[in-house]
């Protein structure tokens, strides 16, 4: 009986590691502050999420709904976020530097002073986004969708907007 009881033991907890082995995300709680790079959470439902301050660099959240989460001050850069659901988040402050948003639903997402340098947002829905103070310096907006967004005071190349549909975008006319 004993020797029963201790092998159930030990095959729940092999079968706890090989379950955390197969999903890198099991290993990343859902939290403020919290730390996974290369993290997996492909379709991942966390919309209103708070990952304020995380460290999140390189992480897969394609097609996740990140709807209404708070990311401010996250660490995103590199990170896959094509085709996810942001909207309305609120990404003030948070490095999405060289990110993946290719198709991403950014509508009404709260990106002031955000760095979005170097970052894919080729087809991305920006529509109300507040941009204000972002950094956008090498960003490929081609087909992107800024009408009613805000970028005064954010960072980009003058052509940087060609091929984005800007109407009623404030800041977007040079």
């Amino acid at each position: 009986m004993l020797f029963a009881m201790l092998f159930a033991m030990l095959f729940g907890l092999l079968a706890t590691s090989a379950a955390m082995a197969a999903d890198p995300a099991a290993d990343c709680p859902i939290r403020p502050r919290t730390s996974c790079l290369n993290g997996h959470f492909e379709d991942a439902r966390l919309g209103g999420a708070n990952l304020s301050g995380a460290l999140l660099s390189r992480a897969n959240f394609t097609g996740a709904d990140l709807s209404g989460a708070n990311l401010r001050h996250a660490a995103l850069d590199s990170t896959r976020l094509a085709e996810s659901n942001l909207s309305g988040a609120i990404l003030a402050s948070a490095n999405l530097s060289r990110a993946n948003l290719r198709y991403a639903n950014l509508r009404g997402a709260r990106l002031h002073d955000a760095d979005l340098s170097g970052a894919d947002l080729r087809g991305a829905v920006l529509e109300g986004a507040d941009l204000r103070g972002a950094k956008l310096v090498n960003a490929r907006l081609d087909g992107a969708n800024l009408r009613g967004a805000d970028v005064r005071g954010a960072q980009f190349a003058p052509d940087a907007l060609a091929g984005a549909d800007i109407e009623g975008c404030r800041g977007c006319q040079p």
